[in-house]
Parts: C-alpha cells; structure tokens; sequence
C-alpha cells in the first residue's frame, strides 16, 4: 500500500515562513544547527507531524488486502485505487473513519463467482462514514448505508453492476450508470444525470425526505414490476426517459404497517414513458385497501401533482388511479384528460402520445410452454419472480406431482396454497429434466410428493434426496385415499368442495382456487362409494359446510345430502358450471387477475 505526499505547497510555504525570518546560506545550512530559533524548532517539528498526518490520510490500494485495510482505517481520507480488484463471494467490508474519499480511476472492484456455485454471492460494504466514490466501477456487490447520519455520493462516471444500495441515510448518484441494480431506502436521494437499466428504485421516505430523479433516463428491459416503486414520501422526477418499463413506468403502494406516511408526486419538465405493458403510472394504495370507505384512518394521503409535461409512446392509459379521500390528482386539463372511471379506478390519458388512444383495460399475457412440463415452470416463475440478487427468495417448498395425474395437482391446490409452494409436474421413472432445474432455480429445500409409487417412483424421491433435498410423500391407495391425506395436511377447516373424482377434473380445475383461498379441501367423490371415505374425517373436523360441484350427473342427489349443510353449485356443462361459481364466490367486481383455461371435451 502505497502512501502519498501531496502537500508539497503546504511544506514549501512553511519554508517561506522561515526564510523571512531569517536568511538561509547554503553554509549556513550545511553547519550543525546550533544557531535554530524557537520558530525554526517549531516549523521543523510541525511540518514533520504533517508529513506523518498527509502520508497517513491519502493511500494508494492494488489489492484486496490493502483494500479492506485503508477502507477500515478511520486515518485514511482518500484511497486510490490504481487497479481492477477482485472480491471472493460473500466477503464483507466496512468504510470507516471522519469522511473518506474512494477514487477509482475507471478501474473495478468486483467479486468474482465461485465455479461450484449456480450464481455470484454478492459482497457488502457497509458505510459507516460520510463517503464519496469518483470514478469507480462496482461489481456484484451491495451497499449499505445503516446510519440516518451518513452520507454516500457516488459521482464521475462510477458504474454500479448486478448490485445495489440499501440506505437509511442520504445518497446522491451522480452522472453514473447502474445496470442490473436494486436501489431501496427511506433517506434523502438524489439521483442526477444517470443512466440506469433493469433498475429498480424503491422508495420508503419520510415526510421530510425526499426523492428527486433529475435528467436520467431508465431503461426497465421489461421489469416485472415497475422501475420506479414508491411507497411514501416526497418525489420529485424531472426530465425523465423510461423505456421497456414492463407493466407500469410508476407505481405506488403504501401498506397500513408503514404508518401513516404521506406521499407527494410532484412532475417538473417531462416525464417520457415508452412501451408500459399495462399503464404508464400507477397509484394505489394497499391490496385490501377499500377506497369507497372514508372511515379508515390507517392510510395518509397520496398526491400527484403534474407541473410539467407527460410525453408517452404506446396504447395504453397514461394513470390509472385508486381515486378517492386518500389519492388525488392535480394536472393541466389541456395535457391530460380523464378518460373513464371503471369499477374502483380512474384511468386518465395524455393528449401528448404517440400511438393510439387506449380502448380496453384488459391485458392479456400467455402463460404457454412447449410441453405440461414447461407450462408448469412459466407459472413457477411468473409467481416467484426471477432470481436477480441475494435478496430474492424463491420458493422453498414445491409440490411434484405426475404430469398424467391432473387429478392430484388439483386436490393439493389448496395444501400449495397454504405452503406456498409452487407445483411442478414429473414422470413417473425420472425427474424431467426442465423440472430439476427449476427446483434448483427456486433453491427449493422441502419437496412434497403427492401420489403413491404408481405415480412417482421412489427413483424420482432418491434423485431429489441426492440433492440435499427434504422430500415427504403424500399418498394413499388411490386418487380417493391421495385426496384425503392431503386434506388432512390443510389443519382446521370449516368447509369443503366436493367435486366427481372421474369426471369432475374440470369442475376441480374451477373450484380450485377458491379452495385455495378458503382453504377448504377438495373431496374427490368415488362414483361408487360416494365420499363414505371421508366421513370419519368429516366428523373429527366438523365441518359445517359442503359445496357440491357439478350437476346431478356428477354427483347424485343421494351423496349430496349426505353432506353437512350440502350447496350445490353447478350447470348444464362445465361452461356453465364455472359461470355459477364465478357468480357464487368473485362477487368482488376488483378481479386483478382472470386465469383462462381450454376446456377440453
């Protein structure tokens, strides 16, 4: 670790100060300083302290040894980093001391991933001092910055890759760009002149803090989400680019945990929007929140204010609104115009687009593989997400069940519910190949087996014991038996559906998810023992209430009325028996999601 002598002026000043007290000879200077003033003495002893203070401040680093010394030595203000340095996975650092400067010079500091693992374990900083880092590329690695006291700017061309900032004190980035990145925090921010792609900033601000995203442009590369993620406190977004933002350019969502913590938007300049899948700005509030009942106190104010201009390219509505006592919008009528108002939203459009006036509201994404196989894994992923950093979660449990056993997956929907497992189809002999992998890509660690040996072999349980996986098999001598054991994994219940164990498949396929959210389980009903089965289970579970699906048909008069407290809920056909348990049980006109499914003859 190199160290720097920089204040050649302060010591040639200080000689100055001795030369004007007295002139120097070159003999004079060569003799034994017998002669040495008091101010002589002290100018000597002082400029030898600060050459020992100016070599202890500034350090020059090439690896990470001296890296991790001069960040944790509270002596050091400036290091420089005169090469690229690679981390290993997982390391930790800790910037310390009265304010520290980091100058890379374009180089980078990277952590490097460890052949035998499936993705790089990033390295941390944590930020224990005010920080400033020109000029640096970080690599796989996140930040942190745990102080409300503390300060990090990131400036002059630094670049932050595949990592992020987690921040509790104030942050400026400034003329940098982040790709792959996640930026979450509650403190001051001010993001200037970036460019920053499949970014997310997510925002959680006090009354007093503020956000401000000035002369950047985002792009999202289709984000799940949104690119900008608000949940309270003050924004301020000036001339600002999003593209491939993904389903929403902006949105917003305060949960009644985070208190009641206002939300001010205010736009300044333009706000560009390019190619949002759903709409451009989204603004609600939390997931159960009723915006038709004024009385409930837990939610501050959101307010969006709209000073400048919104410039958008695509089809789609420009805001969509949770209009109501707690959100409101202020704009220009001659920008933007309110379009519609549809079951608890209000959809406005800017007269600033480029593309066509949107005409619906409803959007459609295909959920479609090559094979079942493939099928199931696109939902896997559409519900868990992608693994993009060491935050994500995945899925810890995953239901398996045999690709020609439909009847399984669907009694053990409600158990995959109440677990939040995924559920993932197999052969009979061998785990499919797609499958293992995203049982790896979910870092899955309890896998549940639903069918006896005739479904999955014990050569697929073994596979999955080989990979460090716990593995448990629900199963019973037949699809009947299956059913019940499942049930019996769901603990207390009230309710359940009923539905033809040979024919009903379809009718399983529309009660399904409101098994799942009732958390009721799925009675498959034998065509000659009825569900006999099931009565002692009935019993010991009291279960008070029964929905029987499907016709007569399906299911006789005389099973039915066997049932506690039998509701039958059912059609001519399965169309008409899914419209009745459409009409039965989502008379919440707020539907999200609608799931479309082929019904095959």
């Amino acid at each position: 670790m190199k160290k720097h002598n920089k204040n050649i002026g302060i010591i040639l000043s200080a000689a100055v100060i001795v030369a004007n007290s007295q002139i120097i000879t070159l003999s004079y200077a060569l003799e034994p300083n017998k002669n040495q003033t008091k101010l002589e003495k002290n100018v000597e002893e002082y400029m030898s302290q600060i050459s020992d203070d100016i070599k202890s401040e500034s350090v020059e680093v090439t690896n990470r040894t001296e890296l991790e010394s001069a960040l944790n030595d509270e002596n050091v203000k400036v290091i420089d980093i005169r090469n690229d340095i690679d981390l290993p996975e997982s390391n930790v650092m800790y910037i310390r001391g009265n304010g520290k400067k980091i100058r890379g010079y374009g180089n980078e500091i990277r952590t490097v991933k460890n052949p035998e693992d499936d993705f790089v374990k990033s390295s941390r900083i944590y930020v224990d001092t005010d920080t400033k880092i020109d000029n640096l590329k970080l690599n796989e690695i996140q930040i942190r910055v745990e102080d409300y006291e503390i300060s990090l700017d990131v400036v002059n061309n630094s670049e932050i890759n595949n990592g992020g900032i987690l921040y509790w004190g104030d942050v400026t980035l400034e003329n940098i760009k982040v790709s792959n990145g996640s930026i979450y925090g509650y403190g001051n921010m001010v993001v200037d002149s970036n460019t920053m792609k499949n970014t997310t900033i997510e925002y959680i601000g006090d009354e007093a803090k503020t956000l401000k995203i000035i002369d950047t442009e985002m792009d999202g590369r289709g984000h799940r989400t949104a690119p900008i993620f608000i949940q309270s406190g003050n924004i301020e977004l000036e001339n600002i680019k999003i593209v491939n933002p993904g389903d929403y350019a902006i949105r917003t969502m305060q949960r009644e945990s985070r208190g009641k913590k206002e939300t001010n938007i205010r736009i300044k300049g333009t706000l560009e929007i390019d190619g949002a899948k759903k709409d451009a700005i989204f603004l609600t509030r939390d997931h159960d929140w009723n915006p038709d009942d004024p009385s409930e106190p837990h939610f501050a104010p959101l307010e969006l204010h709209i000073d400048g201009d919104i410039k958008q390219k695509g089809d789609t509505y420009t805001i969509k609104a949770q209009e109501g006592p707690y959100i409101n919008i202020y704009y220009d009528q001659s920008k933007i115009k309110k379009a519609i108002e549809k079951w608890s939203c209000v959809y406005y459009s800017t007269k600033n687009r480029e593309g066509n006036e949107p005409q619906s509201i409803v959007y459609a994404n295909k959920l479609i593989g090559e094979d079942r196989y493939q099928t199931a894994i696109k939902i896997s992923k559409k519900k868990s997400g992608e693994a993009k950093d060491e935050e994500w979660i995945g899925a810890q449990n995953v239901i398996l069940v045999n690709s020609n056993s439909m009847v399984d997956a669907l009694s053990a929907t409600p158990f995959a519910r109440k677990e939040n497992a995924q559920i993932l189809l197999t052969e009979k002999n061998k785990l499919n190949s797609e499958t293992k992998k995203e049982i790896s890509r979910l870092r899955a660690k309890n896998i549940y087996i639903i069918g006896g040996e005739n479904s999955v072999s014990d050569s697929v349980v073994n596979e999955l014991k080989s990979m460090n996986l716990y593995v448990e098999r629900i199963s019973g001598n037949d699809r009947y038996e299956t059913s019940l054991e499942i049930a019996k994994k769901l603990g207390v219940v009230s309710e359940m559906a009923v539905v033809n164990g040979v024919k009903g498949i379809p009718d399983a396929v529309s009660i399904a998810p409101v098994a799942a959210n009732k958390n009721m389980p799925i009675v498959l009903s034998s065509p000659n023992e009825g569900t006999k089965l099931f009565d002692q289970y009935i019993k010991e579970n009291g279960i008070k209430k029964s929905y029987v699906i499907g016709n007569k048909a399906a299911i006789s008069d005389e099973i039915a009325n066997k049932l506690p407290n039998a509701e039958r809920i059912g059609g001519i056909n399965r169309n008409e028996t899914n419209a009745a348990i459409l009409e039965k049980f989502y008379t919440d006109t707020k539907l999200n999601n609608i799931f479309v499914v082929k019904a095959r003859r």
